[in-house]
């Protein structure tokens, strides 16, 4: 059996890492070259030291994480052994007489290129994907494969295991042409599973491949490994059509992924995700508000009210212009509900963290913690110091309400069975945590004319 001399569990009730890794990005490679699994950069031209071509998206990743200001001082790059086959499904949904429809081409090593197909006065839906995929057929350095359906679809087809491309919708056509990524999942929880075993030391899980079986397998572990995965997810159905659809957000949606951040944003090439874990994780965890952020280098979305309520009824965040300034809104987890925000799940893991360490430390000194109430008084001092911890204005993750609670049994109360197995049994804590304000609405004032 394994052996784990520190367990802590924690629910949130809605009515190790070291403390510098919570804000950790590891970014999963489909194309390192190296022998391990891991490499760690604190700047942006150690990445292109080791991808060397520029538009490569560990390239792109590195320059939208520590391109905010201030940022984490590194982040990782995890090597995949079994890389994807990125897929991405262009459709068009509506055929609009004497109009632009425009994709944006991305790759790695591929000359970025806007392809505008302008319809005729007697537009079908079949000559708008002809006419565009003539225009991404001359796409000088290209990575990948187009092939047209002579309907209305278009299937971009990766050249090869490992090309990262994008074949981007533009603003004024997001409700015309349809996007979505349908590559199968290669193997990613087998090459997280090599990584972690290489090196714990990361939190937040990234990805340039994010179709819903790869999505859906990344979400998966991080919720069985105590890491966060910030999906970026370009599919328009998700803010398009309301939810209920089974497009890769609503999917995360409804399997309620507390470790999982989804950000619906249609243009992939700025590693919006990246960025914004960029942005806000330099901060210790319980400080930070993942909503209201502005993040360098990431372009607002110009979404209408129904496609807002449509992502967030996907317990997914966007970002867009709110009262003119460029934010990110809501810093939800797929989980939804009063426990679902990022920052109180980022809390919460630093929080069982900590206590793991603690316990760990004087479980593990040079001389025995005895097994008697003075060894149940030290363990309970310990837990009780991280709770006053998290709870000072250093933290913010609990509050210092006076409910902070921890209970150890005395020994005399504990079974013989834990007591021969040296295990202390039936130690309990509590407190309640501390959310953000993201929002103060309405505020009503009354306003009287001076007689």
């Amino acid at each position: 059996m394994s052996v784990k001399p520190v367990t802590v569990n924690i629910s949130i009730d809605s009515s190790g890492v070291s403390r510098a890794g919570f804000g950790t990005l590891l970014y999963l490679s489909q194309t390192a070259g190296w022998t391990e699994r891991v490499r760690s950069y604190s700047k942006s031209s150690g990445v292109l030291a080791d991808f060397p071509i520029a538009t490569a998206p560990e390239n792109l990743v590195a320059n939208a994480h520590f391109g905010q200001n201030p940022h984490p001082t590194k982040m990782k790059i995890g090597r995949c052994a079994l890389a994807h086959t990125k897929v991405i499904t262009i459709k068009v949904l509506t055929a609009v007489d004497n109009h632009d429809y425009t994709v944006v081409v991305y790759g790695t090593g591929v000359t970025t290129t806007t392809c505008t197909y302008t319809s005729d006065g007697t537009c079908l839906v079949a000559e708008v994907s002809a006419g565009l995929k003539a225009l991404i057929d001359l796409v000088v350095g290209s990575n990948f494969g187009c092939v047209d359906n002579a309907v209305d679809t278009l299937t971009n087809t990766a050249s090869a295991a490992g090309n990262w491309f994008e074949v981007e919708v533009a603003q004024g056509n997001l409700t015309e042409l349809e996007y979505y990524q349908t590559h199968v999942d290669a193997g990613v929880a087998t090459d997280l599973a090599a990584i972690l075993n290489e090196d714990n030391d990361f939190y937040f899980v990234y990805s340039a491949f994010n179709s819903n079986a790869v999505a859906t397998a990344i979400a998966t572990w991080c919720e069985a490994n105590g890491k966060v995965y910030i999906g970026d997810l370009a599919e328009t159905e998700a803010f398009t059509t309301a939810a209920g659809n089974s497009d890769t957000a609503d999917d995360l949606a409804t399997a309620s992924r507390a470790n999982t951040a989804c950000l619906i944003h249609p243009w992939l090439h700025e590693m919006p995700g990246a960025a914004w874990v960029g942005d806000v994780a330099w901060k210790a965890a319980g400080l930070e508000n993942w909503a209201n952020r502005t993040i360098s280098g990431v372009s607002a979305v110009a979404y209408t009210d129904t496609q807002i309520a449509n992502i967030l009824a996907r317990n997914a965040s966007f970002y867009t212009t709110i009262n003119s300034r460029s934010r990110t809104w809501k810093g939800q987890t797929a989980e939804g509900g009063g426990g679902g925000w990022l920052d109180i799940r980022r809390g919460v893991d630093a929080l069982r963290n900590a206590i793991v360490l603690a316990v760990d430390a004087i479980t593990s000194g040079e001389d025995k913690l005895g097994f008697d109430d003075e060894g149940g008084a030290a363990l309970e001092s310990s837990i009780r110091g991280i709770l006053i911890e998290f709870a000072s204005p250093a933290r913010r993750v609990l509050r210092d309400d006076g409910n902070l609670t921890v209970s150890v049994p005395l020994v005399a109360d504990l079974p013989d069975t834990s007591i021969e197995a040296r295990n202390w049994t039936g130690i309990t804590f509590g407190g309640n945590l501390v959310g953000a304000v993201n929002e103060v609405n309405p505020i009503n004032g009354t306003l009287a004319v001076a007689s």
